[in-house]
């Protein structure tokens, strides 16, 4: 029987209970709230611009959906080894995941959140991948700072996020725009 690849985009994270939504939910807006309080307001004019940008954007329609195949694809790990989706595979159906960078509060939440339950999803047979822009070493250092025991793959430029719909050209424009406050 042929593994079935299961994609998830990071934006269809919160309507998914597989990685406890409601609590997911709860610590992002804690997190905004935290940040409306001390934060600058240009910076919360960003993060709000950015928001607005991924909304509009029609990500949400164009995403692959549960049960849906991912185009093969090679990236190298937060060790410098390349993987393929294909050898990832063979062990049974994937999830896929990503975030923006180890610079995102958001993305940590989420990634920590992915973490808490990965029994569950190894317990359903699959394995949970996550994907991001970021450099090899710049991975590696969210995997350790967060103590993510899942693989992390560099998909540089956005590639693989482009060939499966998760993908907004708004996106880098905001990364830039928040790298800096976003710690």
């Amino acid at each position: 029987m042929k593994a079935t690849l299961t994609l998830l985009a990071l934006l269809a994270l919160l309507a998914t209970p597989l990685v406890a939504a409601e609590t997911l939910r709860e610590k992002l807006a804690a997190r905004a709230a935290e940040s409306n309080k001390s934060g600058d307001p240009a910076v919360q004019a960003a993060y709000a611009r950015g928001i607005e940008a991924v909304a509009a954007s029609g990500i949400l329609d164009r995403v692959k959906k549960v049960g849906d195949k991912a185009p093969e694809f090679a990236l190298k790990n937060a060790a410098g080894a390349e993987i393929k989706l294909s050898g990832l595979l063979k062990d049974g159906p994937v999830v896929l995941t990503w975030y923006r960078g180890g610079w995102c509060p958001y993305c940590n939440i989420a990634l920590a959140a992915f973490q808490e339950k990965l029994p569950g999803i190894k317990a359903a047979g699959a394995r949970l991948v996550a994907l991001t822009p970021e450099l090899p070493d710049k991975s590696l250092s969210t995997k350790e700072k967060n103590s993510l025991t899942f693989e992390v793959l560099t998909d540089l430029n956005h590639a693989v996020a482009a060939n499966t719909g998760s993908s907004s050209n708004s996106l880098p424009k905001y990364e830039t725009s928040t790298r800096s406050i976003s710690t």
